[in-house]
């Protein structure tokens, strides 16, 4: 009862903070009928979506800092976060109340020791000895919305059962919840001063690796965890209409550096 009425407040902070940013408007939506073609694609012809399966980890494509508050309303999840979080007033006091796991984008040595730490959350969580499920934006790093640009391994390695969601972004309204290569805080102010935002997201059934797809998917990868990534980022593209991109934050990195003219090695 006592964790019901936690995720209850918890939830709700998050729906006040999206408001007090602006976004006033959700709008989620399903799209069965694709999602069962895409899905036996990918799975297998006996594959039957559902949205009722266990599932350790909440992925979705990344857009903006309001994707945290928006996915945290929706499944009260605990997430992974770049280490410059921790500097960031209020949202670092409710990270650390999510017990969230930080990681340094620019250190190998750290990034191996959390791929551990990502796959010892994943089981805990289906072994019901955590609650909370974790929500990891595979791309590693916010995008323009247009693309769906390159995973990394950290939600795929365990294998275990992944829940998908997908922001659509109209990118012909005057402001575009797509922050690119725009700083935190300035997409900050530039969308403080409009009077509303709205969010759009396509929710996906449960992903759970088959042995259908490690056999027929054999073109992703060698080892099965880049496969089931990959299968997840096609399943994620062809139901959004997004296209996918191969870019990806060192790419992102060097783009920001050509801008500024000089190294830039985080954002």
């Amino acid at each position: 009862m006592l964790n019901t009425f936690k995720d209850y407040v918890y939830k709700n902070t998050m729906y006040v903070l999206l408001f007090a940013f602006g976004c006033v408007k959700h709008n989620i939506i399903k799209k069965d009928d694709v999602c069962s073609e895409v899905y036996k694609k990918y799975l297998g012809n006996n594959y039957v979506i559902s949205y009722n399966k266990k599932y350790a980890t909440v992925i979705s494509n990344h857009c903006s800092f309001l994707d945290i508050f928006f996915l945290a309303s929706q499944f009260a999840c605990s997430y992974i976060a770049k280490k410059s979080i921790e500097k960031i007033p209020l949202i670092n006091t409710i990270a650390k109340y999510l017990n969230t796991l930080y990681i340094d984008r620019t250190n190998e040595a750290e990034r191996h020791k959390m791929a551990e730490a990502i796959a010892q959350r994943q089981k805990d969580i289906i072994e019901s000895t955590i609650r909370r499920p974790l929500s990891i934006f595979p791309e590693g790093t916010v995008s323009n919305g247009k693309y769906i640009i390159k995973f990394k391994r950290g939600a795929f390695s365990s294998l275990l059962p992944i829940k998908p969601m997908i922001e659509v972004i109209d990118h012909n309204k005057t402001f575009s919840l797509g922050s690119g290569v725009t700083s935190l805080h300035l997409h900050i102010i530039y969308g403080m001063c409009f009077l509303y935002t709205t969010e759009t997201y396509i929710d996906l059934p449960i992903i759970e690796p088959t042995d259908y797809m490690y056999e027929h998917n054999k073109n992703f990868g060698e080892e099965k965890w880049m496969i089931y990534m990959e299968v997840c980022r096609h399943i994620m593209s062809e139901v959004s209409g997004l296209e996918l991109s191969d870019a990806g934050f060192n790419e992102k990195l060097k783009y920001i550096s050509e801008i500024k003219g000089k190294k830039v090695k985080n954002t």
